[in-house]
């Protein structure tokens, strides 16, 4: 290879390895910022499904959590989903986004009744069902259904989006790219 060569191909992984660096970082996509707890209920009938926190639908919520709308709820980007049973335990919740079955959330005691109880609580307390499901990035439409409803009342339960930070490509990448591009050209240079 001749040095007319060598230069236009260092000159091309320079400005390669420029544009990589510039694109390489990646920001986190914000879903809900304000990672409230919403409180939702879920119907009587046979299929169990959760509605928004319509009037005398919900007790009062806990005091880090706000009424859900009615469903679907709906998100865009990676996101971590919470959901807990609060109230009186035993149920059983099955996730769906966008009518596809994701998970169904833990089995759980049944009859414990705690009318204040805050969902941080509820989501560690093994009396109570929960589930945690990561989210990809992309359009999300949640819907949840009580699979097992022990009361047959209906019931009541919080549920929480939490950003999820796609993991960053290292700066220094396309920096070892372009010299290992560099050592490539090098040594082939040598051999001839």
């Amino acid at each position: 290879m001749n040095n007319k060569m060598i230069k236009p191909l260092l000159t091309l992984t320079l400005i390669s390895s420029s544009i990589i660096i510039s694109t390489a970082s990646a920001s986190p996509i914000s879903v809900l910022p304000d990672n409230n707890w919403y409180n939702f209920a879920m119907s009587r009938d046979a299929e169990g499904a959760a509605t928004g926190c319509l009037v005398n639908t919900c007790l009062t919520p806990a005091p880090n959590s706000i009424f859900a709308d009615a469903p679907a709820w709906t998100f865009s980007g990676p996101a971590l989903f919470e959901v807990t049973d609060a109230f009186d335990t035993g149920d059983i919740l099955d996730i769906y986004d966008n009518g596809v079955f994701v998970g169904t959330t833990s089995f759980s005691t049944v009859g414990l009744f705690d009318r204040n109880l805050n969902p941080d609580d509820a989501l560690l307390d093994p009396n109570y069902s929960s589930g945690s499901f990561l989210f990809g990035a992309g359009d999300h439409s949640i819907t949840i259904f009580n699979n097992i409803d022990t009361t047959q009342l209906g019931g009541a339960a919080y549920f929480r989006l939490s950003n999820v930070s796609p993991v960053p490509v290292p700066a220094a990448l396309p920096l070892l790219l372009s010299g290992i591009v560099g050592l490539g050209l090098f040594s082939r240079r040598k051999k001839q």
